[in-house]
């Protein structure tokens, strides 16, 4: 294994952890990411993007990638309770993007790989 210096380790490759390191390499930090298992991971979750998240990806670089990915419009929220209690609302401004986890980690990735300074290690093992 070689020697490398990084300003940032980043435990965990969900989406969370490789929208942080792509921050952080487009802020000239080199940064390094751990995930324990390989891609594509597939859980559901993370599928319901907000207006706000939308907008951080825009911001970041990421949209473009993930925009050739089939994804759905969404403009508010609605919670329903077991017991059939409604609660609902749309959104103040914009829409949120609903799109499956394991192509929002793909677009992740593919800008990730245009970044010099982002090294992403698949199956790590932290102790």
């Amino acid at each position: 294994m070689s020697e490398h210096n990084y300003d940032v380790i980043i435990i965990g490759g969900g989406p969370a952890g490789l929208f942080t390191g792509i921050a952080c390499a487009r802020n000239e930090l080199p940064t390094l990411v751990l995930e324990k298992q390989k891609y594509p991971i597939d859980k559901a979750c993370g599928e319901g993007i907000m207006p706000s998240g939308v907008n951080n990806l825009r911001k970041l670089g990421v949209a473009p990638f993930l925009e050739k990915y089939p994804y759905h419009l969404f403009k508010g929220i609605r919670y329903v309770s077991a017991k059939g209690s409604v609660a609902e609302a749309n959104f103040a401004e914009g829409c949120g993007w609903g799109v499956q986890r394991t192509k929002l980690s793909a677009a992740l990735l593919e800008c990730a790989e245009t970044l010099p300074n982002l090294e992403i290690q698949e199956g790590a093992s932290v102790a």
